[in-house]
């Protein structure tokens, strides 16, 4: 009997996700075992190799979407992996791809006038944008218009919304420094646990696409403070309550479901999320 084939490689690429226009990206293809590699930009190759490491330097990011892909194999089969990368101008008016580069600063609901917004605001937009849930809202979110600034023209909520398919829900979150904040949570997978499982969750709003837990002395204010944990041990911890949107009312306020919330984290005065209310 012959010596059996290897098993194929497993693959996997960096990916920022998002990046001003201009900036310089590197993206490295890291596999398992040693093998065959090559990357591909845009659909064209770009650099091919062998080992189990492979980088590739984009340059510049030019305006727009692209896809970078790593291809990696050897006599027992091949594997990909994608990497979207989305490059926006800061001074854009309009989204690009599933997430807001930037928050909105004006909203209005049906003939209403228009007003400042606020992080219940953003976070529908958020969502509107992202979630596979949204488009079946759609009648609702037409009637919902955001401007990024007074001087960027108006689009409705529903105009960039249901093209993503991402499991997106909003957010409930209270601190010692705010009795609410609102922002939006992905659930991305890929550890065990499930929702259960912290690290299988991205949290976003007001531009930032990847908001971790900060320091409590940072306002949550701050855009890059919108998750401030407990100050110190024995205070209430700040509590992150992730759930559904099952509809829209006539004021444009989203509704969720409060008696099935998806999964409910705690953060401890070091940062820590946990499913423990109480301190241990």
């Amino acid at each position: 009997m012959g010596t059996p084939p290897p098993s194929p490689p497993n693959v996997s690429i960096s990916c920022p996700g998002y990046d001003p226009v201009g900036t310089s990206r590197a993206f490295t293809a890291t596999t398992d075992i040693s093998c065959s590699i090559a990357i591909y930009f845009d659909s064209t190759l770009v650099i091919s190799g062998s080992g189990t490491s492979l980088s590739y330097n984009a340059g510049a990011g030019t305006l727009g979407h692209h896809i970078v892909e790593a291809r990696a194999w050897n006599e027992g089969g091949s594997n990909s992996a994608i990497c979207n990368w989305y490059v926006y101008d800061p001074n854009s008016c309009e989204p690009l791809g599933p997430y807001l580069p930037f928050g909105i600063d004006k909203w209005k609901c049906g003939d209403g006038s228009w007003q400042n917004t606020d992080c219940i605001v953003n976070a529908l937009l958020g969502w509107a944008i992202a979630s596979a849930d949204s488009s079946q809202y759609g009648v609702a979110l037409e009637r919902i218009k955001w401007k990024r600034t007074d001087s960027c023209p108006e689009y409705t909520f529903a105009q960039f919304s249901g093209g993503y398919n991402k499991e997106v829900y909003v957010v409930a979150l209270t601190s010692y420094t705010n009795p609410g904040h609102a922002l939006d949570a992905e659930y991305i997978g890929g550890h065990p646990g499930g929702y259960t499982n912290w690290a299988n969750w991205k949290f976003f709003n007001y531009g930032n696409l990847n908001i971790q837990p900060n320091s409590p002395d940072i306002p949550i204010t701050n855009i890059n403070g919108q998750m401030p944990w407990t100050p110190s041990y024995g205070m209430t911890k700040t509590k992150i309550v992730i759930k559904r949107i099952i509809g829209i009312t006539s004021g444009c306020d989203y509704q969720t479901d409060e008696e099935h919330p998806i999964v409910s984290f705690y953060l401890d005065d070091q940062g820590e999320a946990s499913l423990n209310p109480n301190w241990a």
